[in-house]
């Protein structure tokens, strides 16, 4: 799209600190140890310093300072599939390195988990997903993802328990997403077509939603059947 600026996430072109970026942290003192820490990742990974490592140190430093356990990455489809592969295996070195670092603070031995919004991914493509001409289709489960959203799950609800409970089991169990997991969801802040919009339906929703196969992306009032249609507003 014309709007955002381009980051050329394609490239392995050294490049340097955008000016404004570093004045920045001049203005704020960090300057030295955000250059050295920089100098550090580069170094210890062997990486080029291209725009799209530097994007991926400062994701990084979630992990390293505060225990991230895992990314839900927006948009997945709009930039190259190969570096959401990089990002999850330095995201899950990371994580590695932060647990034995702080073996009292860590919840688990779960490896790091990142699942994806491809926009109109749903469970019934299995690990493929059409990106639209011929031979174009992408496997973002072998570009780094555990999980993608399933935006098919809110037209399925409407099938009965056993129809959609057995569908799932037989994706997720012993068929193309063996090993893998979909993200189910049934309201979100940008979809105006919600399933039980009317929220009359609230304990079938709420059943569906956390007994399917797979894993529950719960949006904020889901949880007390918050209403979804609100006055002058569309979607």
């Amino acid at each position: 799209v014309e709007n955002p600026p381009d980051i050329l996430t394609e490239s392995d072109k050294d490049v340097e600190l955008p000016p404004s970026l570093a004045a920045k942290w001049k203005a704020e003192g960090r300057y030295e140890q955000e250059v050295k820490e920089l100098d550090e990742f580069f170094a210890r990974t062997g990486l080029p310093r291209s725009p799209r490592h530097y994007i991926m140190k400062w994701h990084l430093d979630w992990i390293r300072d505060f225990g991230v356990d895992g990314f839900r990455v927006d948009t997945t489809k709009h930039t190259e599939a190969k570096i959401w592969g990089e990002l999850k295996e330095l995201a899950v070195d990371e994580f590695e390195r932060w647990k034995k670092a702080n073996p009292d603070k860590k919840i688990s031995d779960d490896p790091f988990f990142l699942t994806g919004e491809v926009y109109g991914y749903g469970i019934q493509g299995g690990q493929l997903f059409g990106m639209g001409g011929p031979g174009e289709d992408v496997n973002f489960f072998e570009n780094g993802f555990d999980s993608l959203i399933n935006f098919s799950i809110k037209g399925d609800a409407k099938k009965t328990y056993e129809e959609l409970f057995s569908e799932y089991d037989s994706y997720l169990n012993g068929g193309p997403l063996e090993g893998l997991s979909v993200m189910n969801y049934l309201t979100s802040h940008d979809d105006g077509w919600p399933f039980d919009k009317e929220r009359i339906k609230p304990f079938e929703a709420a059943t569906k939603l956390m007994l399917a196969p797979g894993s529950a992306q719960i949006y904020y009032g889901d949880e007390t059947a918050r209403g979804l249609i609100v006055e002058g507003t569309d979607g």
